[in-house]
């Protein structure tokens, strides 16, 4: 299993993001293992799985006792997630590494599991700092993003393009 300092654990949501910005390719390009349960493969249709482990994601089967926690957590105390959902959660928390959803329920079940958990802006944003992306691409990203109705928080984007713009004009 990656080791969880250069690994991250990532939520279907993250992957149809970034394909919407047209940065999918990009974030493999990382420094870190991109690792997700196999039960996310098989629900993500666009973009396909097989496409995604071609271009490096990892895939882990989770025990049969923690999918099993995982359905019990889902039916007596978390009915607004998915076991998919639990299942990142529990692979994130095994793995001591950040979890990365743009699912807002998820993220704060996780952050109250003591799990580090981040969404699309931050990956952006890591993807910059690690020189994978330009201001200017990360900004024509998100503004795809935005015009595409992915579930951002829209005032927090629309101040990251800000940031970002500034940055291109220099």
């Amino acid at each position: 299993m990656p080791d969880s300092l250069s690994s991250f654990v990532v939520d279907a949501n993250i992957f149809i993001d970034l394909r919407t910005g047209d940065v999918l390719e990009d974030f493999f390009r990382l420094p870190h293992a991109i690792v997700t349960p196999d039960i996310i493969c098989t629900e993500l249709l666009v973009p396909p799985c097989d496409h995604l482990l071609a271009l490096g994601l990892r895939t882990v089967s989770l025990p049969g006792d923690q999918m099993q926690e995982a359905a019990q957590l889902q039916q007596e105390k978390y009915r607004g997630l998915s076991i998919a959902d639990l299942s990142v959660l529990f692979l994130a928390r095994g793995m001591n590494t950040i979890l990365l959803t743009g699912d807002g329920l998820l993220r704060k079940i996780a952050a109250s599991n003591g799990v580090v958990v981040h969404g699309t802006l931050w990956i952006l944003e890591h993807m910059i700092a690690h020189s994978v992306l330009t201001y200017k691409k990360a900004a024509q990203a998100l503004r795809q993003m935005i015009a595409q109705d992915c579930h951002l928080p829209i005032e927090t984007a629309h101040q990251y393009l800000a940031v970002w713009e500034m940055h291109i004009e220099e």
